[in-house]
This record gives C-alpha cells, sequence and structure tokens, in this order.
C-alpha cells in the first residue's frame, strides 16, 4: 500500500511537468509502418494494401479501420506493392529475394493465396532491389517496375509477370536508381512513361514515347523521389530541394520557388491541387504549386513515405511513413491515426519528430494508467 500511495505521489507531481513540456517523438518501436500503399476495388468493396518492407503485408477491406497481416510464404518485408484498380483481388509485391522467380509475389484472392511472378530464365526480374511499382491503368497486365541502381533498373512485362523484358536506361556503367515511375496516355500522342531517378550521375528525370524501348533524359543533376502526372501535359515530381513541375508532358520541367523540401510522394487530383508527403509532414497546393500549405492536424509522426488517394474520393487520403499510417476523410483538414490490427515493426532512425507543445491531461493519465499496467 505505500509503495502505491509513492506511485500516485509520483504522478501528482509529474503530471503538471508532463502537461506542459514538449514532446519529441522518439522514433520507436512504431506500430504501423508503410512504405507503400496500394488500392483496388473488387465487387463494391475497397481493398487496400500496405508495404512494411522491414515486416509484412497488411491488407484492409474497410477503409483502414482494421488491418489484417499476410503471413504467407515469400511474402515477407515486401519493398512496394501495387493492386488492380478495377480488380482490388490482384495485387503484387516486390521483395528482395535470392530466388529471381520470387522476387515478385502475386495474388489473385486479396492475398490468400500467392505465386511468383518474377518471370523464368531467362525473362526474369535480375535486379535484386525493388523499388516502385506503375500498372498501366489501360491493361492490369501490363506493369513496369523500378529497381535500385544497377545494370539495368527498368523492367516491363506485359502478361502479369510470367516474363520480364528489360528496358534499361541508356547510361554507363549502371542505370540510377528508379524511385518512381508514372504512366501517361494520350489518344494522338499514345503512352509515355516517366521515371524519377536518384544516385548515380544519370539521376533526374527519364523519359520513354515507345513503352520504355528508348529513354531521354529530359531533367538531370536532380535526385527524384516522385512522379505524378495530372493529365498527360501537366505533371509534378519530387526532390530534396522541391517539386518540379512540367506542362508538356515532361520535357521541360521547372522548380517551384515556394515548395516544400524533401518530397517523398506526390498525388494529383487536379492540375491545380496536389498533395505531398515529405520528411516533414503532409503539404498541399490548390493553385498548381504557386502556394503550398502545411495540413498535419493529427499526424505526429511526420516523416512520411508515401500518400494514396481514395479512387472515387479525393476527399479521402491515406498517408504512411516509418512510424504510422494516417487517414483524413477532409483533404488533410484532420488526420486520424489507423493501425489497428498492425504487429509493432523494426525502427531504423535515430532523429526526432516534433509531436506536440501542450499534452491534454487525459491522454496523460491514460498513458501513465497504460504504462503502470505494461510494467505490473
Amino acid at each position: 500500500m505505500l509503495k502505491y500511495n509513492k506511485m500516485i505521489m509520483v504522478i501528482i507531481v509529474v503530471l503538471p511537468a508532463i502537461m506542459f513540456a514538449d514532446w519529441q517523438s522518439l522514433d520507436g518501436p512504431p506500430a504501423g509502418r508503410a512504405d507503400d500503399l496500394s488500392i483496388g476495388k473488387h465487387g463494391g468493396t475497397y481493398y487496400l494494401y500496405a508495404a512494411d518492407k522491414t515486416h509484412r503485408l497488411y491488407r484492409s477491406t474497410n477503409l483502414g479501420a482494421q488491418w489484417d497481416s499476410v503471413y504467407a510464404e515469400n511474402t515477407d518485408q515486401p519493398t512496394c506493392v501495387v493492386a488492380a484498380k478495377d480488380d482490388g483481388w490482384i495485387v503484387y509485391i516486390g521483395r528482395q529475394d535470392d530466388n529471381p522467380e520470387q522476387r515478385v509475389m502475386e495474388s489473385e484472392n486479396w492475398g490468400q493465396n500467392w505465386h511468383p511472378a518474377g518471370g523464368t530464365n531467362p525473362n526474369w526480374i535480375t535486379n535484386t532491389h525493388l523499388l516502385c511499382f506503375a500498372m498501366d491503368p489501360n491493361n492490369s497486365s501490363k506493369i513496369y517496375l523500378g529497381c535500385r541502381a544497377g545494370t539495368c533498373a527498368v523492367f516491363k512485362t506485359e502478361d502479369s509477370g510470367a516474363t520480364w523484358d528489360e528496358k534499361p536506361l541508356p547510361t554507363s556503367p549502371a542505370n540510377p536508381t528508379v524511385n518512381d515511375i508514372a504512366i501517361t496516355h494520350e489518344p494522338l500522342r499514345g503512352t509515355w512513361i516517366i521515371a524519377g531517378c536518384s544516385q548515380t550521375l544519370s539521376r533526374g528525370i527519364w523519359l520513354s514515347t515507345n513503352g520504355g524501348d528508348n529513354w531521354h533524359q529530359k531533367l538531370s543533376n536532380v535526385h527524384i523521389f516522385s512522379v505524378e502526372f495530372a493529365t498527360q501535359f501537366t505533371g509534378y515530381a519530387g526532390a530534396n530541394e522541391g517539386v518540379y513541375k512540367t506542362e508538356d508532358g515532361g520535357m521541360h520541367w521547372a522548380l517551384l520557388p515556394n515548395s516544400p523540401q524533401y518530397i517523398k510522394d506526390l498525388k494529383t487530383i487536379t492540375t491545380s491541387k496536389v498533395y505531398a508527403a515529405t520528411g516533414s509532414g503532409m503539404f498541399m497546393t490548390e493553385d498548381g504549386g504557386a502556394n503550398w500549405d502545411a495540413i498535419n492536424v493529427g499526424i505526429c509522426a511526420r516523416r512520411l513515405s508515401t500518400v494514396m488517394v481514395h479512387p472515387q474520393n479525393p476527399q479521402t487520403l491515406f498517408v504512411g511513413g516509418k512510424l504510422s499510417i494516417y487517414k483524413t476523410i477532409d483533404g488533410g483538414g484532420i488526420w486520424k491515426e489507423v493501425i489497428k490490427g498492425f504487429k509493432v515493426s523494426d525502427f531504423e532512425s535515430n532523429t526526432f519528430d516534433y509531436v506536440d507543445k501542450k499534452a491534454d491531461y487525459n491522454d496523460v493519465s491514460i498513458f501513465l494508467q497504460q504504462t503502470h499496467k505494461n510494467f505490473k
């Protein structure tokens, strides 16, 4: 009893200090991590997928209210994920695996069963570090794959992963790292492929007008981490120094001077409205990039990696990072954490994230009660 009373006294003394202290996240252990997000519809249900490269694939059938883990063989530590927009049961994940045939795995029943989709010799994926997918919106069996710097960093399949063809950039001695790929369609000009690249001297933006058979560099000496197009002509690219914009289909790019920095992912709603996930939180422009607003109410862990927009409701977005996943239903006005069902992941960083200046008394009380329970 005496020991318990002492604990109560300590809590009473500490509470005022906690309530008015500056709080910082210690980067872990995170409750839910998302390195990549994807969504597709099957029947009347939207299927969400979150790839955690330190753990496994997670899925949700109720827009993030609850997540389930995928424990199937050869599906651990997925680096990227893509679902067919018109059939959310069809989903692909990319992995680092010693077996080339298992570097891409496919499921046709929302992750219940899986089979290798990394091709077969000699038409398999030779790069061991897979980073991003781009599925042709008009043909879900046609997929582009971006990889880490190597002799080939772009691969293409036209048969749902049965075979893959190398589509290397014309660089020497090695391709740059391909962080993101965008596909645009226009009736007169056809299909254009845009790759955002970093790492080597060949970094920047590369454009192909013939399905990756030939590439042309359109922006050089810039580390690009995301490319996103609203139309065939208007697109945006994210870099450490800010956001670049094109209005001629990717032929020419210009840095937007007022844009946020350390861009990790971009999503366009219209040619003027764009969301940016960055290393310091979420930002939005509604005037084509002339001005940007920080939209972080409810986001505590602001080291973000990926952002996804609901296909039918642009007011609903999901954003993921190394520490959590957040959802908004009002276009970014308020975000709420949606990690129910996630398992604790590994943490990788020792940097700090700003959380909040004032702690609510009730939240502090709940925190202390839970801490007491955990250590009884």
